[in-house]
């Protein structure tokens, strides 16, 4: 019984550190996945916009302030999501420098 308690002493920390990476990798993925699909959606609706396209498909049209409320829109919150994924990408590298340094 001991030894099996040892083994799970052993085995839980190094579950949990590998779970922990896969997280915070996971979510680094995620953030970048958002901010590609962020920049592509600015794409599109420059394009629409550039190309006065006001068909919205369907037999719908949309307004010209409209659309171009929706490009700003679409401008602010790519802008929003690329500072934010460099936040957490500077917090990540901040963390591995703090490694670093402790180990020498």
């Amino acid at each position: 019984m001991p030894e099996e308690r040892r083994a799970t002493g052993i085995l839980l920390p190094l579950w949990i550190g590998a779970i922990c990476r896969c997280h915070k990798m996971a979510a680094m993925t995620v953030r970048k996945v958002g901010v590609w699909c962020s920049l592509t959606a600015v794409v599109a609706f420059g394009l629409a916009v550039i190309a006065d396209n006001r068909n919205l498909g369907f037999g719908y049209h949309i307004a010209r302030r409209d659309q171009l409320l929706l490009f700003a829109v679409a401008i602010t919150l790519s802008a929003l999501q690329a500072v934010l994924y460099r936040i957490a990408r500077g917090k990540e590298d901040n963390a591995e420098r703090v490694k670093r340094n402790k180990r020498s």
